[in-house]
């Protein structure tokens, strides 16, 4: 099995500037980072939070399994994962030239409380100023020629998934510090925590349901 797996975007009209989500195996799953790549250097911009396999439902959903397909036209990151009684699944898909890393996430269980979650070490400078409620700005960036472009993380809501809110506060103490930090030397950073509005959160059933989530993590250009 492979222990790392790597899909990658860019922007029509920037070809020096790449948006990459990798997953990289950590003790018993895969977890996620989304990077920056500029032709000066990397940033890791999110890093998943993971948890341990004494939890059900850990910070990010847990992915034991990855491939990564070629399409006509994109890249798409296939994964998926167990804990208790929860089967999670994931699809991330590139299209070339989009500037757009879309996220599909799904969990199916039985007899739990559950709503969408997903925990992220927030580790840029830029941690959220001027963001919406649906829309995370991420970080900026200005190249040579001066064109601003900017990652922004922006929730989605179809008829198939269910609304979705964020919350960013400072690292927690107990928050466990991620070992797979590579390209950036601080671990100082916030938690960027992904879920399901509280309104909307499912409580406890006997039935097996499966609850799905969507956001998108973009390069956009002229965001000051």
């Amino acid at each position: 099995m492979s222990k790392h797996w790597t899909v990658t975007v860019g922007l029509a009209g920037i070809s020096d500037l790449q948006l990459e989500a990798r997953f990289l195996w950590c003790k018993d799953r895969f977890a996620h980072q989304l990077v920056l790549v500029t032709p000066d250097a990397e940033w890791i911009i999110l890093q998943s939070v993971e948890g341990t396999d004494q939890e059900d439902f850990p910070p990010s959903p847990p992915l034991q399994d990855m491939s990564v397909e070629r399409r006509v036209g994109s890249q798409v990151a296939l994964g998926v994962g167990m804990a208790g009684s929860a089967m999670w699944s994931l699809s991330v898909e590139a299209p070339t030239g989009s500037g757009d890393l879309s996220f599909e996430w799904a969990c199916r269980t039985r007899g739990a409380q559950l709503w969408p979650k997903n925990c992220y070490s927030l580790l840029h400078n830029d941690r959220g100023a001027n963001s919406t409620p649906d829309e995370v700005r991420l970080c900026r960036w200005r190249g040579s020629d001066g064109v601003p472009v900017a990652v922004l993380l922006t929730l989605e809501k179809t008829p198939a998934t269910l609304p979705l809110g964020y919350t960013i506060a400072d690292q927690e103490a107990s928050m466990p510090t991620n070992t797979l930090l590579a390209v950036n030397d601080s671990t100082e950073g916030s938690v960027l925590r992904v879920e399901g509005k509280p309104a909307d959160r499912h409580h406890e059933t006997s039935k097996s349901e499966t609850l799905r989530w969507q956001y998108r993590i973009a390069l956009r250009t002229g965001v000051e």
